[in-house]
């Protein structure tokens, strides 16, 4: 693994890290039931939409991924063994991993020696030095 991979996934994680924090409550929204229902989840629907907005997650994108798992996580029943905000939270994992893709691309050096340039944006205390200094590393 290369060190320019091995930072990419680090400034990865670093963002979703944050994600997974503010999501850690959304599961109590479902807690006790045995199937997934529209009504039991349409309240952790919303929570998982505002982390994702607060996030600077695209519109389209998160309508996308909400509907998507919405669709999926109707009338599923809970497995046994797992807890039904665990489902849910596979559920929405997967679905990520599928709009972000299955495979994570490297960022590659430019031929002609110069330096690449990355832009980061984001909203004042969203982590964008430390997201640079960890690249910068």
């Amino acid at each position: 693994v290369s060190g320019i991979q091995r930072r990419s996934e680090t400034s990865l994680k670093m963002v979703l890290g944050g994600i997974a924090e503010k999501m850690t409550g959304i599961v109590e929204f479902i807690s006790g039931q045995s199937t997934i229902t529209e009504s039991n989840i349409e309240d952790t629907l919303k929570e998982v939409k505002g982390i994702l907005i607060d996030a600077d997650v695209n519109l389209q994108v998160t309508n996308t991924l909400i509907s998507k798992v919405k669709e999926k996580a109707i009338g599923m029943k809970v497995d046994s063994g797992k807890k039904p905000g665990e489902q849910f939270i596979s559920l929405l994992a997967a679905e990520l991993v599928d709009i972000m893709g299955q495979t994570q691309q490297t960022l590659s050096k430019r031929s002609d020696g110069r330096p690449n340039s990355i832009l980061l944006l984001g909203l004042q205390g969203a982590g964008k030095t430390t997201a640079c200094a960890k690249l910068a590393n």
